[in-house]
């Protein structure tokens, strides 16, 4: 999904700089040959690690073996890295002046940015279409090791490249569309028609709206891009609404995830309780007993109580902002080019992004895989915030845990850029049992950051107000 964003966010900095932009030195004929040569090598680097992945893994012949599986990531990383690399290359050497100057029936909102997109949307199914043998190698070994769990599967390659274009690619196109669509139009239809002084704040106030807007009815988007549908009546839909109410969190619906029995998860999206959601996949409900579903639900809901989605957002526009106003100062008060200004600004995102987000969300995951451990081992009547976590409840949320790791073929100490390893976070929770801890001492350490978050916020807003003003 991160790929998809850092796409987005390389067309949209680089097509707002056209002074930047060149024609294809030998024309269409030379531009259609660069966009031939970056489908090609994404496609080659994908099927090659795919070919050595999965050659290595029938030979050891194990569930999961970790150096395997790190080629493989370390592979796929490269590729990632080519997919934008590439992108930026073919849009600065021809492709984004034309995108720019090629509209079909003038000037159209979001255009320019479809037309430089497609070579990589093109790349990433064949991306995927590369990798799906090893996909599937690794998903036999899974149904394997598992064979007896009736609700487990593997895809064929047109349900694998369905799930990955419905959530890693239009999960994130969607959302982000809509925003850019918005933007264009403001800057094509409104920024003409006013004063000077009053069209880049326009500018900049609506699209902040409209994202605003966008973010807020996003899941109602995304349980429709989404295969879902209501989790049926039962003993375990009244569990789960009954610990909702318990917990004073209001959501729209409880909804299954379909994904053809493979992928063992859970999510809950929504901001307000009008337009939150709380999704389980086929593959969790089949494959674990109810105490289990409610220990996954209780860490999703984590999520929710601890107001970790509207800082993850923060966050987001934060670096937009604090990387944006770098930019701009180093154009403006210390002369650098656009070019090093636009390099400095993408090279910012990419470090926040890889090293500030990633910590912050594996400290929201730990506060959540508390809070699950906390609810799972309440008792009636009693305040799970302040209460210690007892035994019964880190044991029943650590072995629920080891049982979604186990469904989605993850090995116990592989590590994960968002989540942390299965085995340190299940230390952790047995660990405070042990110790007698309650969420409250995690729960002070993580306030801190939040202020550390809306202080940048604060300043990123105040930066591009002063840029504004200048």
């Amino acid at each position: 999904m991160l790929i998809v964003l850092l796409a987005f966010l390389t067309v949209l900095m680089l097509l707002e700089q056209p002074q930047l932009l060149m024609p294809a030195a030998g024309g269409p004929w030379a531009l259609g040959g660069a966009i031939a040569i970056y489908l090609l090598v994404s496609a080659a680097g994908a099927g090659i690690n795919s070919l050595l992945s999965r050659r290595a893994l029938n030979r050891r012949g194990e569930l999961v073996w970790p150096a395997v599986t790190r080629r493989h990531r370390a592979w796929s990383a490269a590729v990632q890295v080519w997919l934008i690399g590439g992108l930026g290359g073919l849009i600065l050497l021809g492709l984004g002046r034309w995108a720019l100057e090629n509209r079909f029936v003038g000037p159209l909102p979001l255009a320019p940015q479809l037309v430089a997109l497609s070579p990589f949307a093109a790349a990433l199914v064949l991306v995927w279409v590369g990798d799906y043998p090893f996909h599937r190698a690794f998903r036999l070994r899974v149904v394997q090791n598992l064979a007896e769990s009736a609700g487990v599967g593997v895809w064929s390659m047109r349900e694998y490249l369905d799930y990955n274009l419905r959530h890693n690619l239009l999960f994130i196109a969607v959302p982000v569309s809509l925003i850019v669509a918005a933007t264009d139009a403001l800057r094509l239809y409104v920024h003409p028609l006013l004063p000077a002084r009053l069209a880049d704040p326009v500018v900049l106030i609506g699209t902040l709206l409209v994202a605003g807007a966008v973010f807020l009815v996003s899941p109602l988007l995304i349980v429709r891009i989404w295969r879902t549908s209501p989790l049926p009546p039962g003993r375990l839909r009244e569990q789960l609404e009954n610990t909702c109410r318990r917990l004073k969190l209001r959501c729209r619906d409880i909804l299954v995830w379909r994904s053809g029995n493979t992928v063992a998860n859970a999510g809950m999206m929504g901001l307000v309780g009008p337009l939150r959601y709380v999704l389980l996949t086929d593959a969790l409900l089949a494959n674990l007993d109810a105490r289990g579903v409610a220990a996954i639900f209780a860490h999703e809901a984590g999520h929710i109580l601890h107001r970790h989605i509207p800082y993850a957002a923060i966050f987001a526009v934060a670096v937009m902002g604090l990387s944006g106003a770098a930019a701009d100062v180093l154009v403006a008060q210390a002369g650098f080019s656009p070019w090093w200004a636009q390099g400095v600004m993408l090279a910012l995102l990419v470090s926040a992004w890889a090293w500030g987000f990633g910590r912050l969300s594996r400290m929201f995951e730990r506060q959540s895989d508390v809070t699950a451990a906390a609810l799972a081992g309440e008792e009636p009547g009693e305040s799970w915030n302040d209460q210690p976590i007892t035994q019964l409840g880190a044991a029943t949320f650590a072995m629920a845990l080891q049982r979604v790791a186990q469904l989605n073929g993850t090995g116990p100490y592989q590590r994960n850029w968002r989540h942390g390893s299965i085995a340190h976070r299940v230390g952790y929770v047995l660990w405070l049992a042990g110790a007698g801890g309650s969420p409250a001492a995690l729960a002070r350490t993580v306030r801190r950051v939040k202020v550390g978050l809306l202080l940048a916020l604060s300043a990123a807003i105040s930066l591009i107000a002063w840029n504004l003003a200048q």
